[in-house]
């Protein structure tokens, strides 16, 4: 499986962030912080910002965890799939010292916050 780019923003100002007020998907002690909010209406597909800052660790496993991550998001949309708005914006940022998670694990996790309805 490749990745190439279809569920990406296209320039860095596209999305940053998630608006203010959101809460994560998983609950606030959970090992990813999930967020899903409505993006451009003309984005072909669902998007995904995975965000990992410094202090999660090395570049090495930040770098890791991006990877991880994107793949956890493919196998959900393109395999398994789950059906999403095309219009929506998943943000993953890990929780503390999460960038080490197994692929299993993130897995699991994308896959319980993306089943779940929307929390306001």
């Amino acid at each position: 499986m490749e990745f190439r780019g279809a569920f990406r923003t296209l320039q860095r100002g596209d999305i940053s962030a998630p608006p203010k007020g959101l809460r994560s998907l998983l609950g606030r002690d959970a090992a990813l912080d999930v967020r899903r909010f409505p993006g451009p209406p003309e984005s072909p597909g669902p998007r995904l910002l995975v965000n990992a800052p410094r202090r999660a660790g090395s570049a090495v496993e930040r770098n890791r965890f991006r990877r991880r991550v994107r793949m956890a998001f493919l196998r959900l949309v393109a395999e398994e799939g789950l059906v999403m708005d095309p219009s929506v914006v998943v943000w993953v940022r890990p929780g503390p010292s999460s960038c080490s998670l197994p692929f299993d694990d993130i897995l699991g996790l994308l896959r319980r916050a993306l089943s779940r309805p929307d929390r306001a």
